[in-house]
């Protein structure tokens, strides 16, 4: 019973990130939608697929 409620109280110091930075990480920096199959380059950045696909066909960088 202590251990879950110590579990609990480990929530209580959340901090909430501000709304509008969490739904730019939930958008796809090229459409601007949210992410439709998303897939990440190897630098880390996340793309939906049908939006990368044609960049690195023409390119060989992350956008």
């Amino acid at each position: 019973m202590a251990a879950a409620r110590a579990q609990a109280n480990m929530f209580n110091d959340y901090e909430y990130m501000n709304e509008n930075s969490i739904d730019a990480e939930l958008k796809c920096p090229l459409c601007y939608q949210p992410f439709q199959l998303p897939v990440s380059a190897p630098c880390g950045h996340t793309f939906c697929h049908i939006c990368i696909n044609p960049w690195i066909i023409r390119q060989s960088t992350c956008p």
